[in-house]
């Protein structure tokens, strides 16, 4: 038997590849801790070539991971981020 403990794979970077990120189909922005939440909050509107769903399915992710880790969202909505961004929505 081996003395060392099996590892187990990243938060985020199980099989399959989607874990817990943002945009899991593009296994963008991982939500591990509270530092990743606050980068893929300032990062949301850089996201390119998703649509309006996968974008609000993404929200609802970041804030249910920054409840967990206890970040303070003060935006409603992702369509307040997005101002100025230079991703190209996708209708």
């Amino acid at each position: 038997m081996s003395q060392y403990a099996p590892t187990r794979p990243a938060l985020g970077h199980g099989p399959g590849g989607a874990g817990i990120s943002t945009f899991p189909k593009k296994r963008k922005v991982p939500l591990t801790d509270a530092r990743h939440v606050r980068s893929a909050i300032s990062r949301f509107n850089q996201v390119e070539g998703v649509t309006d769903k996968e974008r609000d399915e993404a929200w609802r992710r970041i804030l249910r991971a920054a409840k967990r880790f206890g970040v303070e969202v003060n935006e409603e909505s992702w369509r307040e981020l997005f101002a100025g961004g230079k991703a190209k929505k996708k209708r």
